[in-house]
Protein backbone atom coordinates (compact mmCIF):
# COMPACT_ATOMS: atom_id res chain seq x y z
CA UNK A 1 0.00 0.00 0.00
CA UNK A 2 1.32 3.05 -0.95
CA UNK A 3 1.23 6.09 1.49
CA UNK A 4 -0.28 8.58 0.11
CA UNK A 5 -3.06 10.86 1.38
CA UNK A 6 -5.73 7.62 1.19
CA UNK A 7 -8.02 8.50 4.21
CA UNK A 8 -6.49 5.29 5.78
CA UNK A 9 -3.14 5.80 4.82
CA UNK A 10 -0.13 6.68 7.28
CA UNK A 11 -0.05 9.72 6.37
CA UNK A 12 -3.25 10.67 6.47
CA UNK A 13 -3.98 9.26 9.78
CA UNK A 14 -0.64 11.22 10.98
CA UNK A 15 -2.40 14.29 9.46
CA UNK A 16 -5.40 13.52 11.52
CA UNK A 17 -3.77 13.02 14.88
CA UNK A 18 -1.70 16.53 14.32
CA UNK A 19 -4.71 18.41 13.64
CA UNK A 20 -6.19 17.06 17.07
CA UNK A 21 -3.32 17.74 18.84
CA UNK A 22 -3.31 21.27 17.89
CA UNK A 23 -6.78 21.43 19.52
CA UNK A 24 -5.70 19.68 22.50
CA UNK A 25 -4.96 16.48 24.08
CA UNK A 26 -5.81 12.59 22.09
CA UNK A 27 -6.04 9.61 23.75
CA UNK A 28 -5.08 6.39 22.24
CA UNK A 29 -8.72 5.20 23.11
CA UNK A 30 -9.89 8.44 21.17
CA UNK A 31 -7.49 7.95 18.27
CA UNK A 32 -8.73 4.92 17.92
CA UNK A 33 -12.40 5.42 17.98
CA UNK A 34 -13.37 8.90 16.62
CA UNK A 35 -9.83 9.60 14.29
CA UNK A 36 -9.58 6.01 13.01
CA UNK A 37 -5.84 5.86 13.91
CA UNK A 38 -5.52 2.10 14.76
CA UNK A 39 -1.81 2.67 15.97
CA UNK A 40 -1.68 5.70 18.17
CA UNK A 41 1.90 5.21 19.43
CA UNK A 42 3.42 4.55 15.96
CA UNK A 43 1.90 7.86 14.64
CA UNK A 44 3.13 9.88 17.18
CA UNK A 45 6.35 8.90 17.06
CA UNK A 46 6.81 9.83 14.03
CA UNK A 47 5.70 13.19 14.11
CA UNK A 48 8.23 13.51 17.22
CA UNK A 49 10.74 12.31 14.11
CA UNK A 50 9.23 15.16 12.90
CA UNK A 51 10.13 17.78 15.15
CA UNK A 52 7.14 17.72 16.85
CA UNK A 53 7.37 18.16 20.69
CA UNK A 54 4.75 15.35 22.20
CA UNK A 55 4.20 14.48 26.01
CA UNK A 56 2.89 11.72 27.22
CA UNK A 57 0.69 11.64 30.18
CA UNK A 58 -0.29 7.69 31.26
CA UNK A 59 -3.75 7.01 33.07
CA UNK A 60 -5.99 4.34 33.72
CA UNK A 61 -9.73 4.77 31.99
CA UNK A 62 -12.44 2.26 30.94
CA UNK A 63 -12.51 1.06 27.60
CA UNK A 64 -15.80 0.86 25.13
CA UNK A 65 -16.55 -2.33 26.75
CA UNK A 66 -15.55 -1.28 30.62
CA UNK A 67 -12.13 -2.72 31.59
CA UNK A 68 -10.03 -0.54 33.26
CA UNK A 69 -6.51 -0.09 30.77
CA UNK A 70 -3.39 1.89 31.42
CA UNK A 71 -4.24 4.46 29.00
CA UNK A 72 -1.88 7.45 26.45
CA UNK A 73 -2.76 10.92 26.82
CA UNK A 74 -0.69 13.09 24.05
CA UNK A 75 -0.19 16.44 24.02
CA UNK A 76 1.20 18.33 21.74
CA UNK A 77 3.79 20.80 23.85
CA UNK A 78 4.19 24.73 22.50
CA UNK A 79 6.33 25.88 19.84
CA UNK A 80 8.56 29.36 19.86
CA UNK A 81 5.24 29.82 17.53
CA UNK A 82 2.31 28.60 18.62
CA UNK A 83 -0.22 29.21 21.46
CA UNK A 84 0.78 28.38 25.28
CA UNK A 85 -1.05 25.27 26.32
CA UNK A 86 -3.80 25.95 29.24
CA UNK A 87 -2.28 26.11 32.63
CA UNK A 88 -3.71 22.66 33.60
CA UNK A 89 -2.29 20.66 30.81
CA UNK A 90 1.19 22.73 31.70
CA UNK A 91 1.17 21.24 35.17
CA UNK A 92 0.37 17.78 34.01
CA UNK A 93 2.35 17.77 31.63
CA UNK A 94 5.34 18.10 34.28
CA UNK A 95 3.97 15.30 36.34
CA UNK A 96 3.79 12.48 32.77
CA UNK A 97 5.89 10.27 34.34
CA UNK A 98 3.67 8.87 36.70
CA UNK A 99 0.54 6.66 36.01
CA UNK A 100 -2.76 8.61 37.62
CA UNK A 101 -4.24 5.61 40.01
Amino acid sequence: MSDGMHPNSVSAQRARLLDQLRQGPVSTLDARAVLDVMHPAARVMELREQGYQIETLWSREPSPCGRLHRVARYVLLPSNDAPRLPLRFRQAVGSSRRVAQ
